[in-house]
Formats: C-alpha cells, sequence, structure tokens
C-alpha cells in the first residue's frame, strides 16, 4: 500500500460508497480498476469541476484498455472533448468557447441552438470526431430524451415535459409514456462494461455514434427543452425529437461491477432532472455502493467567485463581460485543485482520505 501524501484533502471531497471503498484499498487503486466514469448534467456548473476532469484525463492516460464513459447534456461535452485528443487540448478550447457564448436580450431557442451549433462545430472538427470514436481511455456513450413526435411544437414540448414529470411522481419506469432513452454509443462496447445493457427500466434504444451524426447528436443531449431548439432526423435514429438527456438521466444511476468515477457538483444525486421534485427519490443502494463522488472542498467552493458554481441564471443575472470575468475566475480557482487530487490518484490514496458515501 502506498505511503499516503494527504492526510486530509484540502481542495477537494471524495465519497466513496462500501463496496467501492474495498476493491480500492485491496488493488491500490490504479487507472485500471475502474469500470465506468459518469458526467453529471447541470449546465455550467461543470466549470467548477475542471480541475477534477483534468486530475482525471492525466491520471486515466495510464489506462490498459478504454474506460467506459455516460454523459448528459454538459456533462456529454465535457466527455466529448476528453476523448477527441490525446492532450487535453479539445477541452481546454471547451472551457473558452463555453465561456465566451454571448447572448442579447432574450434568445429564442432557434438562436440559443444557433449559438451553440457554431461553436461545436468549430471544436468538434473531422479530425477530433475521428478520434472520438476511437479514443484509447474513453469509450464515450451520452444520453438524450427522444420525443415521439418530429420538431414539436414548444406547447407540446412543454406537455410532454409535464406529463413526463407527473409520470415520475408515481414511477420512474412510467417515463416510457413522454419520453425515450436514446443511449448513443461508439461501438462495440469494452468487455464488461456495465453499459452494454440497458441499466434500469426507463425504455432505451442505442444508437450507434458515427461521424454523421457525432455533431447532431452531442447538441441534442445539450438541448433544454424551451431553452433550445433540439434536434430531430438524427442519422441513425429513429423518427423523433431529441432534448437534453438529462431529463431522464440528470445525475444517473447505474449498478457497475467495480468502482465508479464521478466528478461532481452535488453528495447527494438523484437519477433525472424530474427526481427533484419528490423527496424520496435517490439512487439505489447498489447503485451508490460503487461510486466515487469526486467534488470541490467547501473551501475552494467559497473561493469561489460567486461563492457557488457557475448557473445558467448567470446570462440573466450578468452583462457578457461580467459573467466571463466570473466564470474565467472560478475556472482559475481550480488549478490546486487539479494538483492535489492527481497527487492523491497516482500515490492511490484516493480511498485512504475519502468520506463514507
Amino acid at each position: 500500500m502506498p505511503t499516503s501524501h494527504l492526510i486530509k484533502p484540502r481542495w477537494f471531497r471524495c465519497l466513496i460508497g462500501r463496496q467501492a471503498r474495498q476493491t480500492l484499498l485491496e488493488t491500490g487503486a490504479g487507472p485500471d480498476v475502474f469500470r465506468l466514469m459518469l458526467a453529471a448534467s447541470g449546465g455550467p456548473r461543470w466549470l467548477g469541476l475542471v480541475g477534477i476532469d483534468r486530475a482525471l484525463r492525466r491520471f486515466l492516460k495510464g489506462r490498459s484498455k478504454p474506460l467506459p464513459t455516460l454523459g448528459a447534456s454538459s456533462g456529454a461535452w465535457r466527455l466529448a472533448a476528453l476523448s477527441s485528443d490525446h492532450d487535453g487540448e479539445t477541452y481546454e478550447q471547451l472551457i473558452h468557447e463555453y465561456i465566451e457564448q454571448r447572448f442579447e436580450g432574450r434568445p429564442t431557442p432557434q438562436e440559443v441552438s444557433a449559438v451553440c451549433r457554431d461553436y461545436l462545430q468549430r471544436l468538434f472538427t473531422g479530425e477530433r470526431i475521428a478520434n472520438s470514436l476511437v479514443h484509447p481511455t474513453f469509450q464515450l456513450n451520452f444520453t438524450t430524451a427522444l420525443m415521439n413526435s418530429e420538431s414539436p411544437s414548444p406547447w407540446k414540448t412543454v406537455a410532454s415535459v409535464a406529463l413526463a414529470t407527473l409520470y415520475n411522481m408515481l414511477d420512474r419506469r412510467l417515463l416510457g409514456q413522454s419520453f425515450q432513452r436514446a443511449v448513443f454509443s461508439t461501438l462495440p462496447h469494452p468487455s464488461e462494461s456495465p453499459l452494454a445493457q440497458p441499466w434500469d427500466a426507463v425504455p432505451t434504444t442505442t444508437i450507434p455514434l458515427t461521424a454523421q451524426n457525432f455533431l447532431p447528436a452531442i447538441l441534442a443531449t445539450g438541448s433544454i427543452p424551451t431553452v433550445l431548439a433540439g434536434e430531430s432526423g438524427i442519422a441513425g435514429s429513429r423518427s423523433g425529437h431529441h432534448y437534453d438527456g438529462g431529463l431522464l438521466d440528470y445525475h444517473f444511476e447505474v449498478e457497475a461491477p467495480g468502482p465508479v468515477l464521478y466528478p461532481h457538483f452535488s453528495a447527494d444525486p438523484i437519477p433525472g432532472w424530474m427526481d427533484r421534485f419528490p423527496p424520496y427519490r435517490r439512487i439505489s443502494r447498489a447503485a451508490r455502493s460503487q461510486l466515487c463522488i469526486i467534488m470541490p472542498s467547501d473551501e475552494l467552493l467559497s473561493r469561489y467567485p460567486t461563492g457557488f458554481y457557475p448557473s445558467r441564471h448567470h446570462f440573466k443575472s450578468f452583462d457578457n463581460d461580467h459573467r466571463i470575468r466570473l466564470w474565467s475566475e472560478t475556472v482559475d480557482q481550480n488549478q490546486p485543485l487539479e494538483k492535489e487530487l492527481l497527487l492523491c490518484l497516482e500515490s492511490g490514496d484516493l480511498a485512504t482520505v475519502a468520506e463514507p458515501l
């Protein structure tokens, strides 16, 4: 067992499930021990996690086979950027492009989609998309919420979300009455991947991720209803309209056969965005047991310029220049987190310094 370099981390917290802790303590916590990496929805909150993503990218380069990854919305954008090259350049450019978004007044969903489509096209070049489909470290998977209707009206979209919220209050499995989960995946799955089969009872269809559907699918997974327009006619998909994957998979609930890395902004994950309303809805004990949630410490969070994570409400609260400065400063504050976490990972100390989940 490596000698611990950290008695208590200052800049990050790790909350770990019982089975994950036991596995990491027994194996020494090398990069190959992890079976899955998750990336939650949450809009701009991911900018408070960049130090974690950067440290994990460097640590996981030592893997002997690809690690299955699963994301939705901005979480999917992070994973796509991480899998697009070998030096982290795409991820750094995503930070810049995301922060530099500019909107005036109250933009329509079509206008927001046009801005996002424009910078995603700059970001994910043909070469980078090709890299994502065969990356040696990250096997990319991400979700959308698929409506039956093609190009639905705003009224129909709102009605479907409202109806799904009511169904979800009764039973999460009833979400299939309004939305189906679409999983865009770079196939084939690695051996023993927890994503090789649907991970819950929500109706699910798997769509091979290709160079032809990469850009519309990655835009669709971040298309919050009534905020962005969403996408119809995606190559390889059945008919229907794709919206934000976080509707069904806000924080995910996947039972994996081994430890799951989870950079996150919450210590108490819920499966889908609509699960915030029933106070009893949390991820299962079996899924929780394998989680390794890594998040900024309270001390680091207090140093963020707003005292919390960036929020999409900042587009309304601040003018563009002020928001861009705040978000850029948040990213800059992540440097000590990245260094401390990488030291912890490389020394095999993650389970030693972790809190119980």
